[in-house]
């Protein structure tokens, strides 16, 4: 039996689209500090000593970084640990 498709169905087809449209979102102050360091998130991984996936998944807010790994990424990119991951950005659990 050959394969036969749905029907076209366009609102169905547009909310799925949707789902995979690319929606800029505004840079946090890691991700401005460290694009303004020239430094890919591969080479900031590799100079504290995690993989990319971690500074990815720190950028977008997935994971907290330890004390020590928040310490060792500010020093990297010469900045102070209040000025990377402030309590007051969009986006944290802050009150």
């Amino acid at each position: 039996m050959p394969f036969v498709p749905p029907p076209y169905d366009p609102v169905r087809l547009a909310r799925v689209a949707a789902m995979f449209e690319e929606r800029p979102r505004p840079l946090n102050a890691l991700q401005r500090k460290r694009i303004a360091s020239g430094l890919s998130q591969d080479e900031l991984a590799e100079a504290v000593g995690v993989s990319r996936q971690t500074i990815s998944s720190i950028e977008n807010r997935r994971t907290t970084p330890s004390v020590q790994l928040a310490l060792a990424i500010a020093a990297e990119l010469g900045a102070r640990v209040e000025e990377l991951f402030p309590r007051d950005e969009p986006g944290s659990d802050a009150s």
